[in-house]
């Protein structure tokens, strides 16, 4: 416990595709969701206005539709 691991070289291998969502009140800077996101190769970020941490709660519609057509793929 407490200690810090570094898994940005395990990131890299995975293959799946990896949501992120970056908004100006969120509890991470969007720079710092950009650059973890980054580390995947199949990442894709997408921004939904006026939704905090909690976006499925505060912009349920556009979550549901955000993710349903992020897993149309699969």
């Amino acid at each position: 416990m407490g200690r810090r691991h570094d898994y940005r070289a395990a990131f890299r291998q995975v293959a799946a595709p990896v949501p992120g969502d970056p908004r100006p009140d969120d509890l991470q800077p969007a720079a710092s969701s950009r650059a973890f996101a980054g580390l995947f190769p199949n990442h894709r970020m997408v921004e939904i206005a006026a939704a905090g941490h909690f976006v499925f709660a505060d912009q349920p519609a556009q979550f549901a539709a955000t993710v349903r057509e992020f897993l149309k793929p699969l």
